[in-house]
């Protein structure tokens, strides 16, 4: 491990962090654990050698640790201990400051999990099942019940709104660059499916074996039922003001 040979505590967070890929590392993570080849999924890009080196350095600073889940998993799993945790602020910090000057995603972006925790507001949200299905690219399903959120990259069973966008059009309405009318009156946005929102509890993450939540949002509840309209906008609010991060196929 290359050190800055600094006295210096940013010096020093930096000689444990600050390689290449070991944040996003830690960014997936901060969303629960994960087997060797969620990450490498989740990250596109960075080689099975450079990840190996990466996940020992972080165990050797006391940020991550590989356990093995109990039967009926019985997988290995990296997950963060009480030190790396320690580093959600920093994360969210940085998500905000790069949140300024990120510009509107290329067609071809994924969307991180974790941008979708870090933008989730509870006070603005309203309980229920919901999909967003990029134009061309990934879909998102995002469940809200009681200030809880758990999102995943797979469509929604039964969910209580469907949205339709392209990603650009998604990042213009989210920062008030077009109003929500509209953007639903010419067809940027589109309501696929619209009703009711229900609560209903948490799907697990079978590959990690555990829930996968986030405060922070999109979660006060409401009446049974609610205007489409109403639902989108609540949610889309709440993703001012966040971060992104990487890819993968799974929940996050």
């Amino acid at each position: 491990m290359k050190r800055y040979g600094q006295y210096c505590p940013v010096a020093h967070a930096l000689d444990q962090v600050g390689d290449r890929w070991e944040l996003l590392i830690v960014r997936e993570l901060m969303l629960g654990q994960r087997r060797y080849t969620d990450l490498a999924e989740a990250l596109p890009g960075i080689g099975s050698n450079i990840l190996t080196s990466r996940l020992r350095g972080l165990e050797a600073a006391g940020v991550v640790r590989k356990t093995k889940l109990p039967p009926p998993w019985a997988v290995t799993v990296y997950e963060l201990t009480e030190h790396g945790r320690a580093l959600d602020p920093v994360l969210r910090a940085l998500a905000g400051w790069g949140a300024k000057t990120l510009g509107a995603p290329d067609p071809a972006d994924c969307w991180s999990m974790y941008a979708v925790h870090a933008r989730f507001r509870p006070e603005a949200a309203i309980d229920g099942v919901y999909e967003v299905r990029f134009v061309g690219g990934e879909t998102i399903s995002v469940h809200v019940s009681a200030g809880e959120l758990v999102a995943t990259k797979l469509p929604a069973e039964k969910p209580d709104l469907v949205v339709e966008a392209h990603p650009a059009s998604l990042h213009a309405l989210v920062e008030g660059a077009v109003g929500m009318r509209e953007a639903l009156a010419d067809d940027r946005i589109r309501i696929v499916v619209g009703g009711g929102a229900r609560a209903r509890p948490p799907r697990r993450d079978v590959r990690a074996g555990r829930d996968e939540r986030g405060r922070g949002g999109l979660g006060a509840p409401v009446s049974k039922r609610v205007h489409p309209g109403g639902v989108l906008a609540s949610f889309l609010a709440s993703s001012r003001g966040g971060g992104d991060g990487g890819c993968g196929g799974g929940g996050g």
